[in-house]
């Protein structure tokens, strides 16, 4: 029998492996770009990325008509908010507004960064061409270029990456009959750093929907079953699941920070319907001291709650029913009928 050997890599294939490991090796960190493109200005970008589940980002996008920025916490706060959002829809299965950003918001998101690998993002396999210590600006670095000519159609593509790995530079460009897009991406800071998760919560304010951040996802499907653990409340330990009955149960994780936003007589209002609630203070430190809180942040990062306030109902055997995100006093009433109706979708023996 021949026994096969390994082919050495070709040069662009070693300069994407480069940028593989680097990506798989710095899994949580903090980055700032300086983003130009399709109906955007030049203005630094800022992410915040702990693989596989939580992504953070914002920027100012001067469109004419909106703008994104963050708060000094970290938090979003989004102005102009029916200008920013597609008008929402209802997923199916799940009590969730299916909220969507805008196109040019999705466009500005930096997807290279956070693809399981790099080097897939890259297009051109056989007509991709190598410059070594290249310049881009003020930046140096190994130059992967490449372009597709064809009627109708144009595609520009070049990226730069340094030495230790990093992405340094990222620029597309695409025009064809169907529409126009390109982005020019280029590196100002890159810092490795470990995240809380109150890093990564969005709060939510009392009058829109959050957004699911593209790549983030949700945290679960309904019918899936997840744990408590053993929480802090005052001065004592507290194990969750002893709280939650043989009945369906509204588990509501709290903005205690902005307690105007947390639907507190929403709350209540369900529990004079017979429907229980089980109060959690939805961030990693601080909060209100007769709420259980999750001082080390463990149990809740496994809740993974991508905004607040978030409300779970859990059947009887641990499973999930249904979730909320966020809460918009003008549609209370539908909600609390929305929540009521969802614990009656099946007798308690198979709920």
């Amino acid at each position: 029998m021949i026994a096969l050997l390994a082919l050495p890599l070709d040069d662009i294939s070693q300069v994407l492996a480069r940028a593989d490991a680097f990506l798989a090796k710095n899994v949580s960190f903090e980055a700032e770009y300086k983003f130009s493109g399709y109906l955007l200005k030049r203005e630094p970008v800022k992410l915040r990325i702990e693989k596989p589940d939580r992504v953070r980002f914002w920027a100012n996008l001067s469109l004419s008509d909106y703008e994104v920025s963050s708060t000094e916490k970290g938090w979003v706060d989004v102005e102009h908010r029916d200008k920013v959002y597609d008008d929402p829809g209802v997923a199916q299965g799940i009590g969730l507004r299916d909220s969507r950003v805008s196109q040019a918001f999705a466009l500005a998101f930096p997807r290279f960064l956070i693809s399981p690998t790099f080097s897939s993002t890259v297009p051109g396999e056989k007509a991709r061409v190598l410059t070594r210590n290249a310049k881009v600006g003020t930046l140096t670095g190994d130059k992967i270029t490449y372009e597709l000519k064809q009627p109708g159609t144009l595609v520009n593509y070049q990226v730069l990456i340094g030495k230790d790995g990093n992405v340094l530079y990222y620029k597309f460009k695409v025009q064809s009959m169907s529409g126009n897009q390109e982005g020019e991406w280029e590196l100002s800071k890159f810092t490795t750093k470990k995240f809380q998760l109150s890093d990564f919560v969005l709060r939510v304010p009392d009058d829109y929907a959050p957004v699911a951040v593209p790549g983030a996802g949700f945290p679960w499907d309904p019918e899936n079953k997840f744990y408590f653990g053993t929480w802090q409340q005052g001065s004592r330990k507290v194990d969750l699941t002893e709280r939650l009955s043989k009945q369906p149960t509204l588990i509501a994780l709290l903005d205690t920070a902005k307690p105007s936003v947390d639907s507190e007589s929403a709350l209540k209002a369900l529990e004079a319907k017979g429907i229980k609630v089980l109060r959690l203070n939805g961030l990693a430190s601080g909060g209100r001291l007769d709420l259980p809180t999750d001082t080390s942040g463990g149990d809740l990062r496994k809740l993974n709650p991508p905004a607040l306030p978030f409300f779970i109902l859990r059947k009887p055997d641990g499973m999930l029913r249904r979730y909320w995100m966020g809460y918009d006093p003008a549609e209370s009433k539908t909600w609390q009928d929305d929540v009521v109706s969802a614990t009656q979708m099946a007798p308690s023996s198979k709920n």
